[in-house]
């Protein structure tokens, strides 16, 4: 074996991966709507994420041929069921994803997701820029983005 060998990602268990979280975050919509502070502290953002997640969960099922078609039809599906300034940043970072797959060379690496990821927390930046609405905090939008 050699030692430079990308490892590639298996698509199916990213997606399955996804489908897991979307389910853990539409279990923990209460929870969200009751910490809701940012981008506007109207107790909405577990319901938004929720639709949103429920959204990419239902125009994902069909099987996948590779990591890029995985997040195409992530950002697509984002685009359809993004609710509220929250479900608009995620959609700006799901598409990030996408776009900067579409530029990269080897498209199915752990390196290629990688800098993928770190290249879309840019727009979902230019999202939380973007907002119409004004944030009660603004440390929370460096916060939120930390998990990625």
């Amino acid at each position: 074996m050699q030692a430079n060998k990308e490892q590639m990602i298996d698509y199916d268990k990213l997606l399955f991966a996804v489908h897991q979280g979307a389910i853990q975050l539409t279990n923990g919509k209460q929870e969200l709507n009751q910490i809701n502070v940012y981008p506007v502290s109207d107790g909405d953002t577990g319901s938004n994420l929720a639709s949103l997640m429920q959204t990419i969960i239902e125009e994902t099922k069909a099987r996948s041929t590779s990591m890029t078609d995985v997040f195409e039809k992530i950002a697509e599906a984002s685009l359809l069921g993004a609710q509220g300034n929250s479900g608009i940043i995620f959609a700006q970072y799901f598409n990030g994803i996408y776009n900067h797959l579409l530029l990269l060379e080897e498209k199915n690496s752990v390196r290629s997701f990688i800098k993928s990821v770190k290249s879309a927390v840019n727009e979902a930046y230019q999202a939380i820029k973007n907002s119409t609405k004004k944030s009660s905090s603004g440390c929370w939008s460096k916060r939120i983005l930390s998990f990625y």
